[in-house]
């Protein structure tokens, strides 16, 4: 435990920082960092178990090997992850040797960094640069106040998220964000687009948006954009079709896509017809027009009965149907 640490709280600039079952208390908001860890040379590591340390104004993290951080609440501090440092282009840590499990802070601003993030609490999140690993990020349980991606090469899939906005921005159309986000609470509150993709690929599965009395349009797909809304609504309008209602608009190489679920069973053919369910199956629903394949929506395993919900396609946003899948 540590008491009233005034200012600053832990500023470093080790290889390697480890830090466990550490408990600081202050009696104000101090203007300092709760951690630095400016040690940012090559094989350089964080890691970090129960710190609960809610009284400082933001942090700073350049470690390039590995990051890790379990249980941690930093309470409203402000977040900096640059691997190697700000003006750095090296690739930060990722799969393996990146992970964070049940955080709390301020905005986080991650950059060429791709952890697990797992039970997440937070204000802004901010993807930038561009991801260190084609694996990308994993996670479930995220509650935002908006998530950003303004960088390339990003694989994100997350189950479970309250947040304002998604946005996906990415400048170079030869190798885009792929974000897929299930289970989605949203409610907007800024003056353009809930849901926004730029040279990138965004995916709700099953959610619902709020929008306030001013906006330009609940999802746009600009330049090379898409946008699948799988059993989404709009202030309960449900999204099915390019004329359910909700507001929509896509540039001449972007598209919106609209959808809903279906129901797949696995089973063995066992001898008399018998059929035999399997559980923990993966299956996958592709849309196919005019027979051309068009492109998967989703990942689902079947349950003890062999069964599963799976995400499919009906329609886009230029009035097209898709039927066959």
């Amino acid at each position: 435990v540590i008491d009233n640490s005034k200012i600053n709280l832990i500023d470093v600039d080790f290889e390697d920082v480890w830090i466990s079952n550490l408990t600081a208390t202050t009696t104000s908001t101090q203007s300092g960092t709760v951690l630095t860890a400016a040690g940012s040379g090559t094989g350089s590591s964080l890691y970090v178990y129960n710190m609960d340390a809610d009284g400082y104004s933001d942090a700073s993290i350049e470690s390039l090997e590995s990051l890790h951080m379990e249980d941690v609440d930093w309470g409203s501090a402000d977040v900096a992850i640059a691997p190697g440092g700000s003006s750095s282009t090296a690739l930060g840590p990722h799969d393996t040797n990146a992970a964070m499990d049940n955080f709390t802070a301020g905005d986080l601003t991650m950059a060429r960094t791709a952890p697990s993030m797992h039970d997440i609490t937070i204000d802004a999140l901010s993807l930038v640069g561009n991801s260190p690993s084609t694996n990308g990020i994993r996670g479930s349980n995220w509650d935002t106040s908006g998530i950003s991606v303004s960088g390339c090469m990003y694989n994100i899939a997350v189950e479970t998220v309250e947040t304002d906005y998604i946005a996906g921005s990415c400048s170079l159309s030869a190798i885009p964000n792929t974000m897929v986000f299930e289970n989605v609470d949203a409610t907007y509150t800024g003056t353009m687009n809930a849901i926004y993709a730029r040279n990138s690929a965004i995916t709700i599965g099953e959610g619902s948006i709020s929008m306030p009395s001013t906006f330009d349009k609940m999802s746009k797909a600009s330049t090379n954009g898409r946008i699948v809304l799988i059993d989404v609504d709009q202030d309960g309008t449900d999204c099915e079709s390019s004329t359910s209602g909700c507001d929509v608009s896509s540039g001449s190489s972007g598209a919106i896509y609209f959808g809903g679920l279906a129901t797949v069973k696995v089973y063995k053919l066992l001898g008399g017809g018998i059929k035999e369910y399997k559980e923990g199956h993966t299956v996958q629903a592709i849309a196919t027009d005019a027979g051309a394949v068009l492109f998967p929506v989703g990942v689902h395993k079947t349950d003890s009965n062999g069964e599963a919900s799976v995400w499919v396609i009906s329609g886009n946003d230029a009035g097209d149907a898709f039927d066959d899948h």
